[in-house]
């Protein structure tokens, strides 16, 4: 089934960024390197923004390396229970809807206005 194929595919690429560093441990006797993830914010507490980029605990990612097997089987079972075998589309038929999902989405963007919010006036 090509949703279990996606989830396993998703989880093994995020267990990958999860997996803790012990390369300076074991060279140098320096602590763990543990897996990190980019926050970025955008200010407005001030007429001009404030741009601002960190680095923090990743811990979903090192969950997700932990729990690994328990997870891909926890999420399996969950296809299993609520997938539709007959209402499935074929994969030519899938192929096909994505691309006028896609293809509508495009169209969509071009004739709508992006900006959602009003213009500020600072």
């Amino acid at each position: 089934m090509r949703a279990k194929e996606i989830i396993r595919t998703e989880i093994e690429r995020h267990a990958e960024l999860g997996r803790p560093d012990l390369a300076p441990v074991l060279d140098h006797g320096e602590p763990i390197r543990w897996p990190t993830a980019a926050l970025n914010h955008l200010g407005r507490q001030r007429l001009d923004a404030a741009v601002g980029q960190a680095d923090t605990f990743d811990g979903l990612a090192v969950l997700i390396w932990l729990f690994k097997p328990q997870l891909i089987d926890a999420l399996e079972k969950e296809i299993d229970a609520i997938a539709d075998d007959a209402a499935a589309l074929s994969e030519a038929r899938g192929d096909a809807t994505r691309i006028r999902w896609r293809f509508f989405n495009w169209k969509c963007r071009r004739t709508t206005n992006v900006s959602r919010s009003p213009k500020r006036p600072y």
